[in-house]
């Protein structure tokens, strides 16, 4: 059977093996961009496996177009990132620092107003001003501590903007790779204009790849380089393997997770191009270099490609939370401690106990906003969750399956299974399998859930019996 349906059957392990070895290796442009959001050695692997299949890597020219667009905007948002950072060292340690050293001064003031012996005045004077200049002294060492320490991470994971605006190293790596027809030449206006028809045509219909950028001004890149991409495969009379970090439509997700192209994808490809498709991330290009092709690639290097795929890069972190400057409640243990501790001793404790304070206060901001966050990411597949289960009143099952599906991937990856949000989803999405005539798929969903209530909650539970009889509900509605 599986020469007549291909397009449902992925690629076995040897055939993976295959496609790293043998087919083509397209890339999309986020995969060109990826490395301006690591650090040097990440770069350098995934320098060193594009290298290990250079002979068979090609860019699209909508792709390698895309890339030129982009590089200098995404080089600046990681210049700004470090800058930011670097403002923690230059301006809010400053500022923090200055207010303990007002209030000592402040306390010396008082402590001088209510004494009248010079002797015992000029002791506690000298003591005061002894310490503030020792605090002056322990700061300015760590100040500088810091900023170095600031300067190795920009070092060490970013690339100076200014030598990217003007002789840009990553550029320059890359053009000494794709060199002998490694990169599509550009339509002529009639085939452009012609493919731009196509791709809205397409987009309108919710039809892979690059439906789901369809509120862009332009969403048309995906399907442009899609359409090169079967032109390439029929010219060239072999496989591609596209790497992309773009997951929104073009990945088949099954009980939420991808496992490769989606079929109409694949279908389109073989009957189109002529040739077999699969298409991976840039961390599991990565993946599949190490193994097959045996290039040096550290786990790290691609999980680092990977959380930056998942959680947006560089460009993405709240620098925000970094930043902020000591609130008054800090402010005020501080100068409580120093006093109850005497101006001799005391005042040596300043310092450690700002940077532990500060310390303190990022913590708690980041848990506040991952609190905040998580309320807003449950809302968010709250209102996902709702468009599924229109479509399955809609009677539009295959598109209720997807989104359902899209939706507890997201909620399995921040929340439990048998949390409130995630149960009300995957009942959803039994729901529309057994509409759609996918009774198998459903029956499996909701045998994973009654495995999770037992594990979570015991056999006997009152929660696990509801599930229980939920599950024979939806058998005697098969039979």
């Amino acid at each position: 059977m599986k020469f007549l349906f291909r397009e449902w059957y992925g690629p076995e392990e040897s055939e993976i093996e295959d496609y790293i070895r043998t087919a083509t290796i397209a890339l999309d442009a986020n995969v060109l961009l990826a490395p301006y959001r690591v650090g040097s050695t990440q770069r350098t692997e995934l320098m060193d496996a594009l290298r290990a299949v250079s002979e068979r890597i090609w860019v699209p020219y909508q792709a390698a177009l895309e890339y030129q667009r982009n590089r200098l905007s995404v080089a600046e948002e990681q210049q700004l990132f470090y800058d930011s950072i670097e403002k923690i060292g230059a301006e809010k340690f400053d500022t923090a620092i200055q207010k303990s050293l007002d209030e000592l001064s402040a306390m010396r003031s008082r402590s001088l107003e209510v004494l009248r012996d010079a002797e015992i005045k000029s002791v506690i004077a000298s003591g005061f001003d002894e310490s503030i200049e020792q605090i002056r002294e322990l700061a300015k060492r760590r100040k500088e501590a810091m900023k170095e320490a600031f300067s190795a991470l920009r070092r060490d994971h970013a690339v100076d903007f200014n030598s990217v605006r003007s002789a840009d190293p990553i550029r320059a790596e890359f053009d000494s790779i794709f060199v002998d027809g490694r990169v599509g030449f550009p339509p002529d206006p009639e085939t452009l204009n012609d493919r731009i028809e196509q791709a809205e045509k397409r987009i309108a219909a919710d039809i892979p790849p690059g439906f789901k950028d369809k509120k862009k001004n332009d969403a048309t890149g995906d399907c442009l380089i899609w359409f090169e991409l079967l032109e390439y495969a029929k010219q060239t009379k072999r496989p591609i393997l596209y790497v992309t970090n773009d997951v929104k439509d073009s990945f088949e997700r099954v009980y939420g997770q991808r496992v490769g192209p989606r079929v109409e994808l694949r279908a389109e490809m073989l009957k189109t191009g002529g040739q077999p498709y699969h298409q991976t991330t840039v961390d599991g290009f990565l993946h599949l270099a190490k193994k097959y092709l045996r290039v040096s690639i550290s786990d790290d290097t691609i999980d680092q490609y990977k959380s930056r795929r998942v959680g947006g890069g560089f460009a993405e972190t709240d620098s925000g939370a970094l930043l902020g400057s000591g609130t008054g409640d800090t402010e005020k243990r501080l100068e409580e401690t120093a006093i109850s501790d005497g101006y001799d001793t005391g005042q040596f404790r300043v310092a450690d106990l700002l940077e532990q304070e500060l310390a303190e206060l990022q913590a708690e901001r980041r848990k506040a906003r991952a609190i905040r966050d998580r309320a807003t990411v449950s809302q968010k597949l709250g209102e996902s969750r709702k468009l599924g289960i229109e479509a399955v009143k809609e009677g539009k099952y295959g598109k209720a399956v997807d989104i359902l599906a899209a939706t507890l991937s997201e909620e399995l990856a921040q929340f439990d299974r048998v949390d409130s949000g995630p149960m009300k989803t995957q009942r959803a999405l039994v729901d529309a399998h057994m509409s759609f005539g996918h009774h198998g798929e459903a029956e499996a969903l909701a045998e994973d859930i009654l495995r999770e209530h037992v594990n979570r909650y015991g056999p006997d539970d009152k929660r696990t019996m509801k599930v229980v009889s939920w599950i024979a509900e939806i058998r005697s509605n098969v039979t």
